[in-house]
């Protein structure tokens, strides 16, 4: 059994399901909620000649004990910094500090911080599941209307790149996948701004793939039985859109683990789309992609997976 460390936050359901997992399986774990690091009486980091350690009230560990890390976030928590002078650099100093330390250790990260960086690069992973032999959808990023126009002959998304959220007066609101016409854009708003453009690919149901490893589970989502969901399935209407679990052809599978072992990664969560046709087109592939309300509307053993994924010295 490999010791296993949690990186994470007291919020993180995620993370307390995979304590439940652990624990059924006997694997020694800790937990570090990184949203407590800087408190007095709780964890605090130290970088020494000869190790990284941690103390809390109630213990003090050697990091280098852990072979396994499963890396979620490191956010420590805000409130601890608002009354305090130069509150926000303290926040950013505790936080850069906590991120570096705890991705500096001689383990096996699931999945290591520098490679989610790296494979969060959208235009990257469509590169990559094309040369893997997947189909993708036809993609453009543009800054400037002509370019776009012939591409809007047909029916075109757009997409966020950056970020899914953008703050406004009234605070944080969600932008997902839209389907874009001529008349709706401002050919000025392009100006100064590379924006991405897909072509929209119609859909029997869309998929969403979970990679452990060298297993793929998968699960349908019937977004097209709710017109809320239709156009992206985040917009969730989980009354309406149905969730099964989902056999991939062996082809697609094993294009999926190759795709996410293609970014050094252990562990991803890949959309894909199951077209009218009884194709699969991939859109992307988040490293670390949450699971638990798929794994309770399909009954899809992903936590356990995860967990067994942790514990083994085999696996790795």
């Amino acid at each position: 059994m490999n010791n296993v460390l949690l990186v994470t936050t007291k919020r993180s359901i995620h993370a307390s399901k995979l304590e439940e997992e652990l624990s059924f399986l006997g694997t020694p774990y800790f937990r570090l909620n990184t949203d407590e690091v800087g408190l007095k009486n709780l964890p605090q980091l130290y970088l020494d000649r000869d190790n990284i350690r941690i103390w809390t009230k109630d213990c003090k560990l050697n990091l280098s004990q852990f072979e396994v890390i499963w890396w979620d976030e490191v956010v420590p928590n805000p409130k601890i910094y608002e009354n305090i002078p130069y509150g926000k650099w303290a926040f950013l100093e505790t936080q850069k500090a906590s991120d570096w330390i705890l991705s500096s250790l001689d383990a096996v990260y699931v999945n290591d911080p520098i490679e989610i960086i790296r494979s969060s690069n959208k235009v990257k992973q469509l590169k990559k599941a094309r040369d893997v032999g997947l189909y993708i959808p036809q993609t453009t990023i543009v800054s400037e209307y002509k370019s776009l126009e012939e591409f809007l002959e047909q029916e075109t998304v757009y997409k966020p790149i950056s970020r899914p959220t953008k703050e406004n007066v009234n605070g944080d609101f969600v932008i997902y996948t839209n389907v874009v016409n001529k008349d709706e854009i401002d050919p000025n708003s392009l100006d100064c701004k590379l924006s991405l453009f897909q072509r929209y690919i119609s859909k029997k149901y869309e998929i969403r793939a979970y990679v452990i490893n060298n297993e793929c589970l998968a699960a349908e989502i019937h977004s097209q039985a709710s017109e809320r969901s239709k156009i992206d399935w985040r917009r969730y209407d989980i009354a309406n859109t149905p969730y099964y679990q989902h056999t991939l052809p062996d082809e697609i599978s094993e294009k999926l683990i190759r795709l996410t072992k293609s970014f050094n990664l252990y562990y991803s969560a890949i959309d894909l789309i199951k077209t009218p046709r009884d194709e699969y087109v991939f859109l992307e592939l988040n490293p670390q992609g949450m699971w638990l309300w798929v794994e309770k509307l399909t009954g899809l053993q992903i936590t356990r997976k995860l967990a067994t994924l942790l514990s083994s010295h085999k696996t790795f």
